[in-house]
């Protein structure tokens, strides 16, 4: 996690991947989603196709939230700068 948190592509996609299926962690849709959207916006490929193929199947508010999530995600960031 340590990894995804500090802007790691693959660890994003893959800590996206983990939540998607609740391996390891809670299974939660919307964090999945946070991370994959992290992971597409810092270049990794795979990423950006999990993320159209699960944004298909999730309801738009998940989506939203998942967005929001992204949002106060790299405000945080900035904040420890």
């Amino acid at each position: 996690m340590l990894a995804a948190e500090k802007g790691q592509a693959t660890a994003q996609n893959n800590l996206g991947a983990l939540y998607q299926v609740g391996s390891g962690v809670p299974k939660d849709p919307v964090l999945s989603l946070m991370w994959l959207m992290l992971a597409s916006e810092n270049g990794w490929v795979p990423a950006t196709q999990a993320l159209s193929q699960q944004m298909v199947t999730m309801p738009p508010a998940q989506v939203e939230l998942a967005k929001r999530f992204v949002g106060l995600w790299k405000e945080k960031i900035e904040l420890l700068k």
